[in-house]
This record gives C-alpha cells, sequence and structure tokens, in this order.
C-alpha cells in the first residue's frame, strides 16, 4: 500500500519541475514539446522527457486555437494514465469539466482492466489556460500551473492522516477520501479534488468565464442562476460569480446531491477554494521566437 502511496503522490512533486521546464521552455520559444521529467537534447527548442513511463507529453499550442478543447486536442501526446509502460489503456474517457475562452479543466478515465499489474482507473485532472499575459504577441495554451494525477483508491485503503476529514457543512456522501489541491497558473484558479474507491468530486474556480454547453440545464445554486451537465456519469453544476470568476462542482453523484454540494460551497468558497496570490509582474519577462 506504501508503494501505491507514493506512485499517487508523485505528480505534486513534479508539479515543480514541471514549473522550471515552463521556464525553460518560454525562453526557447512558444513551440516546445512540455514532458513532466525534462532530459535535455542538443537543440535548446526541445526538451524530450527522460526514462518513463511519463504520463503524458504536452506540446505549447501556438498560435491559440478558440477553445480549450481544441488546444488539447493539438496539444497532448503519449498519454499513458495506466501503470504498464507498454500496454495502452483499453480506453480513456474525456470529460470537460469546465471550458471558456481562456480556462479549461478536463477529467480523463482510464480504463486499466488490460493491465497486468494494477487494474484500477487512472485518473488526470487538467487545467489548460491561455497564456496571453506574459508574452501577448506570442499567445498560446498551456497546460496550467499543475494538475492531479491519481489512481482509484482500493477498497480497503488506509490513508491514515491523509484522510480527509468532511467538513460540518459539507454533505458529502459517508466515505474515505483522500484529498489533492493545486491553485494559481497563466490563469487564476483553485482546485480541488476528493477520491474514494467508489467516487470522485472535483470543484474549482477561476478568473474568467465559461462557455455554456449545448443542452445545459438552468439551476438555481445559493441565490445565483447557473447550469447542469451530466456527462459519463459526472455531473457538474457551473455558476458565474459577480466578481468575474467561474465556480463548478463536478461528480458521481445524482443532480440533487450535486446542486445541494455546490449550493453549500459557495458560502465556504474561500474555505474550500482558496484564491492564489497574484502572479509576480514586477520581473523581466523573456521574448518567445514566435
Amino acid at each position: 500500500m506504501e508503494s501505491s502511496r507514493s506512485r499517487r503522490r508523485m505528480f505534486p512533486r513534479i508539479t515543480g519541475v514541471a514549473l522550471l521546464v515552463t521556464t525553460l521552455a518560454l525562453l526557447a520559444g512558444c513551440a516546445v514539446p512540455l514532458p513532466w521529467v525534462p532530459a535535455y537534447s542538443s537543440s535548446s527548442s526541445t526538451i524530450h522527457s527522460g526514462p518513463g513511463p511519463m504520463p503524458y507529453v504536452w506540446t505549447r499550442v501556438t498560435p491559440p486555437p478558440p477553445t480549450p478543447q481544441q488546444a488539447f486536442t493539438a496539444g497532448i501526446s503519449q498519454l499513458r494514465l495506466c501503470i504498464s509502460s507498454t500496454i495502452p489503456a483499453r480506453s480513456v474517457t474525456e470529460i470537460w469539466l469546465t471550458a471558456g475562452p481562456t480556462y479549461g479543466v478536463v477529467l480523463l478515465l482510464a480504463d486499466c482492466s488490460n493491465q497486468p499489474d494494477d487494474t484500477r482507473q487512472g485518473i488526470a485532472i487538467l487545467p489548460i489556460a491561455l497564456d496571453n499575459v506574459a508574452h501577448p504577441t506570442c499567445s498560446a495554451w498551456v497546460l496550467g500551473n499543475g494538475g492531479l494525477l491519481t489512481r482509484q483508491l482500493p477498497p480497503d485503503a488506509n490513508l491514515g492522516e491523509t484522510t480527509y476529514v468532511i467538513p460540518s457543512w459539507l454533505p458529502l456522501p459517508r466515505d474515505t477520501y483522500e484529498p489533492e489541491q493545486v491553485g494559481g497558473g497563466m490563469v487564476p484558479s483553485a482546485l480541488f479534488s476528493l477520491e474514494s474507491s467508489t467516487r470522485l468530486f472535483i470543484t474549482g474556480r477561476y478568473a474568467g468565464s465559461a462557455t455554456r454547453p449545448g443542452g445545459a440545464e438552468t439551476v438555481s445554486v445559493g441565490g445565483r442562476t447557473g447550469w447542469q451537465v451530466t456527462d459519463h456519469d459526472i455531473v457538474t453544476v457551473t455558476v458565474p460569480l459577480a466578481d468575474g470568476w467561474t465556480f463548478f462542482f463536478s461528480g458521481t453523484a445524482d443532480a440533487t446531491t450535486m446542486q445541494h454540494l455546490a449550493s453549500v460551497s459557495l458560502s465556504h468558497l474561500d474555505t474550500l477554494l482558496p484564491k492564489p496570490l497574484p502572479t509576480p509582474t514586477d520581473y523581466p519577462q523573456p521574448t518567445p521566437a514566435c
């Protein structure tokens, strides 16, 4: 169990490496493949992955297409969300939890039932952001600051001190949850996820608007008007906020439960999803070679 937990915790540590690689990539130019563990080639404009398996490779997408969905299709490659580096997942389901002109969050669920060592579902929660601030002459879609890569908990998971203590005000279904949280990025944002052996909940807020999907149902949440969609058993409630940010709550629960969770969370937003610190703007910016 300890080795499983160490693999689950690998991604947050790799995030710091990714930030360093991102900085180096921006110094080199716009169209730069960005794997999570760098091993530099002889070309200063390309960064290749080191010994694998790497979960995926991301390439900065410029010129930017209109939507994060299009950017994701263009930027992602070599997706490996199961333990094996040689056997691909039986299938990967792509679910967009939120998407707008400058930001989106995609949930990837990998069916690893064909794997010889670990058949648990692979889970990736990836934020995609439009970088048009640091380099306004070289706008591009980038993989947001961080993201979450995890695996479905086993039924007998013993998380010890990492077990999420459910606040009295949050009406989650009773279960053993492992929490993961990230924030920041090109677009100010906060993401929080809770995984158990049978359930998955993801909530977030970010600076910017969301595009309402076709077929979405209008709902009233905490006195605010928003919308609700269901995709592959994931119900998402989205609420535009008065400060120009967008809030969403997604999960494997029925529509009524998800609306209730979203409504209660709006009353405790700064506790559940603290806003990240402002991004520094007083340091020299490189000039990308677009």
